[in-house]
């Protein structure tokens, strides 16, 4: 069959059966627009844990100094014994890690004994270089 005979035979079917067409029209159009939707929505979402929500929990550009590490699986006893003879961090520590930034940053120290959940955080806002203190909202 040509191509001018079958392009003439699907416009006359659409003439014809208009409700139909129109019908598989609105559906193309519906699965289309659900299609960009859950994509939108799905990048909003991943948009938002990346840049907000994960960078208020624990920051984008974050590091720990910590006497052992967190996660340790399957780890002998010497080496347990060799993160037990490490010195304690102290705020002093750092305070002098902080010092040592060249750009602005907020920091939070936390202090743990035994495993126990009980901590205390102290948010602190150093500015270096004469950049401006944070804004409260």
């Amino acid at each position: 069959m040509p191509v001018f005979e079958a392009l003439r035979l699907a416009l006359q079917t659409i003439r014809t059966q208009k409700l139909k067409s129109g019908f598989s029209l609105l559906g193309v159009f519906i699965g289309v627009a659900s299609l960009i939707g859950a994509w939108s929505i799905v990048n909003g979402v991943n948009r938002y844990m990346t840049e907000k929500f994960a960078q208020t929990l624990f920051g984008v550009n974050t590091f720990q100094l910590r006497r052992r590490p967190m996660f340790t699986p399957n780890v002998p006893d010497s080496v347990w014994r060799a993160w037990a003879r490490r010195p304690r961090i102290r705020f002093s520590d750092a305070e002098a890690l902080t010092a040592g930034f060249t750009v602005p940053v907020v920091t939070a120290w936390q202090a743990t004994r035994w495993r126990s959940d009980c901590s205390s955080i102290v948010p602190r806002w150093t500015a270096a270089s004469g950049s401006p203190a944070p804004r409260t909202v």
